[in-house]
């Protein structure tokens, strides 16, 4: 697993912005200061990791660098991290067309709001429920240590 740094990754142009080297991410992530971490399995950007102080997110990426899948999380006590929202995006085969558009706010309490939208009609569907965020806990990673955020199934 190979795993480059950058200032920020570009969804629309599915590329690195302002490539850093790994010493100036590693005093970024002690000074809990913003950079990205592109993560490749099989020569190709599998993981986006955004560690910007006490916020973290993870994009997933097909083989079409198309990010299907979002993570966010809040550092909401020291090294303890939530996951507090996802996104899930299905495409037209091959192309960068949205189908739909599934959003998920989790609330440390349990309760759960999902809103799925058709991207072609537009309409929308919203639920509330409250579930088990067992899963959602985390702990804020050492530096270059990105494999349990990058985890699809989180129960």
């Amino acid at each position: 697993m190979e795993i480059r740094y950058c200032e920020k990754w570009s969804l629309f142009y599915k590329e690195t912005h302002k490539d850093i080297s790994e010493d100036e991410a590693y005093r970024r992530h002690i000074e809990k200061r913003s950079y990205t971490a592109v993560i490749f399995e099989n020569n190709l950007e599998k993981y986006i990791v955004n560690v910007a102080g006490g916020w973290i997110s993870v994009y997933f990426l097909d083989k079409y660098k198309r990010n299907y899948l979002y993570y966010s999380f809040k550092e909401v006590e020291k090294n303890k991290l939530f996951l507090n929202e996802s996104s899930y995006w299905e495409y037209d085969g091959d192309s960068d067309k949205i189908l739909t558009t599934m959003h998920f706010t989790f609330l440390q309490n349990g309760n759960t709001i999902m809103s799925e939208k058709n991207e072609i009609t537009g309409e929308i569907v919203q639920k509330e429920g409250n579930f088990s965020v067992e899963g959602n806990w985390d702990v804020y990673p050492e530096f270059s240590v990105y494999k349990n955020l990058c985890r699809e199934q989180r129960e």
